[in-house]
């Protein structure tokens, strides 16, 4: 007798679709440009090594949105820079914004520098003596973007395992993914917020306030389905980042857990504030093991499967005596760790150390 899990999987349109992309991919990628390509990065990357070699970096610039983050180095001078910086004006303000990043070590997010591609790219082959690190958030799915951010930066940092092959052919200089940790609290801030994190009254339905993503159907179909049940899981919109700081953590401290969806099962990162404002992330279960989920403690996250989406009260629940059970102490003790380890401020650490290495910095 077939099996049901056999049969739904011989009833797929296309089930030679999967081998096919790879095919294609493999067979995209042997073209003899790919190789032209790396050389030339290699002889900008080697410029950079003989301008940055056995110097201590001077400047280090973020894009606007890392701007809560720090660099634990007091010989280090941290700037940020605009959040059109990239958005070139004329000739002038060209000149002006390649002078200003001459000789630094810039930090950037592919979504400023992904809108502005005209602008970054320009800037990129006029600053010679300027290593461009791209922390690309959403090379999972918006790979129009990442493939040109990729060419155009000395070392290229994935947040998600997918399309990894694809984009180390556009730049060999590429690391681990490094995960889209909490950026949106500063420590200074988190640590005047103790109290709202500790007596704020939280309410036990998640939140779970995700922005609509046309293409992604079935995602939308899950918020969907969940909002039927759970009215505080649902869409939001981009506003979102332009209200203060305090008032998003009051809206994260109001939930003693946080349903998270996300696009195309990576590891986003709201997970990260769910749990750095004290709260309980509730993840897909497909993400157990992922790094870094897969070292967070078990009483401080749940998982869920398709029965949950469908009928997510006994989950909801869990999650809310798992909260009351630990009252403060456990708040504090998720806070604690997040703040630790799931920071963004780890995250520029890391990828700080990956650029030393490679252009020959000395600390």
């Amino acid at each position: 007798m077939t099996s049901t899990i056999t049969h739904l999987y011989n009833s797929l349109p296309n089930k030679d679709k999967p081998a096919l992309i790879v095919q294609e991919t493999v067979t995209y990628f042997q073209d003899e440009v790919f190789f032209r390509l790396a050389f030339e990065k290699e002889k900008r990357v080697s410029r950079l090594i003989e301008h940055f070699r056995g110097k201590p970096v001077q400047r280090v610039l973020f894009c606007d949105h890392f701007r809560n983050l720090a660099v634990d180095s007091p010989s280090m001078q941290v700037g940020v820079l605009d959040e059109d910086f990239f958005s070139l004006q004329d000739a002038a303000d060209e000149d002006r914004k390649a002078a200003y990043l001459s000789g630094a070590l810039v930090i950037v997010n592919n979504t400023e520098a992904g809108h502005r591609l005209d602008g970054y790219v320009r800037l990129f082959n006029r600053c010679v003596n300027t290593i461009f690190v791209m922390w690309d958030w959403d090379n999972h799915h918006w790979m129009s973007a990442s493939a040109v951010l990729a060419v155009h930066s000395d070392l290229y940092v994935p947040t998600h395992r997918e399309n990894l092959y694809a984009l180390s052919r556009f730049n060999s200089v590429i690391t681990e993914p490094v995960a889209a940790l909490s950026v949106q609290w500063s420590r200074k801030f988190l640590a005047q917020h103790h109290d709202l994190m500790q007596t704020r009254s939280r309410s036990s339905e998640p939140l779970g306030l995700h922005v609509m993503y046309p293409g992604f159907v079935y995602r939308n179909r899950v918020i969907s389905t969940l909002n039927q049940k759970v009215p505080s899981i649902g869409f939001s919109t981009q506003q979102f980042h332009s209200r203060t700081a305090a008032d998003r953590l009051e809206e994260w401290c109001g939930h003693k857990s946080h349903w998270i969806v996300p696009v195309l099962n990576d590891v986003p990162t709201r997970m990260f504030d769910a749990l750095i404002s004290g709260g309980i992330p509730i993840v897909p279960e497909a993400l157990r093991f992922f790094e870094p989920i897969r070292e967070i403690d078990r009483r401080h996250i749940l998982f869920y499967g398709p029965a949950d989406i469908v009928a997510p009260d006994a989950i909801a629940t869990k999650a809310s005596a798992m909260f009351d059970q630990g009252g403060r102490e456990k708040i504090m003790e998720r806070h604690r760790y997040a703040l630790a380890n799931l920071h963004g401020d780890k995250s520029i650490e890391r990828i700080l150390a990956y650029a030393m290495e490679k252009f020959e910095i000395v600390p």
